[in-house]
């Protein structure tokens, strides 16, 4: 897989889960009253979250484009990327934790099922990289130390 085809995996991750954010703020817009943001704190924490990601997907994508085009991306660089991405991707997907005990589910936020299959579909290659590369270092690691 060509360097890239990084930069085109996480343009497309940023764009589907800027969708699937934009989605879910629209089927939340009561939360601009302050009566029902605070009775939805869980709710409007959660779509806090989810901003959050889909601009670390943005940047993630940037940096690796970035390094990219000045001839200074190297395997490091692409398996933090891909790794982190990787991460991000599955938590829009499963749910994010907000902290210790409290996680924010796509479903939650009214984003509909056919959203998050078609943000799967998409991120499949991202999520598959994360994993691998993982078990790669895991791999290094362990033949390094024999």
């Amino acid at each position: 897989m060509s360097k890239n085809s990084l930069v085109i995996e996480l343009k497309d991750a940023y764009n589907k889960s800027r969708e699937i954010f934009t989605n879910a703020r629209n089927k939340n817009k009561n939360l601009s009253d302050i009566n029902s943001l605070n009775e939805n704190q869980h709710i409007a924490h959660g779509l806090s979250w989810y901003a959050t990601y889909v601009e670390s997907l943005l940047q993630l994508s940037n940096w690796i484009e970035y390094l990219e085009s000045n001839n200074r991306l190297t395997d490091l660089e692409e398996g933090i990327a891909g790794v982190g991405a990787g991460e991000y991707c599955q938590q829009i997907i499963h749910g994010i934790p907000m902290s210790q005990n409290e996680t924010i589910r796509p479903d939650e936020l009214g984003i509909p099922k056919e959203q998050i299959e078609d943000f799967i579909k998409i991120t499949k290659s991202l999520t598959q990289r994360s994993t691998s590369f993982e078990k790669k270092q895991s791999n290094e690691s362990s033949s390094a130390e024999y």
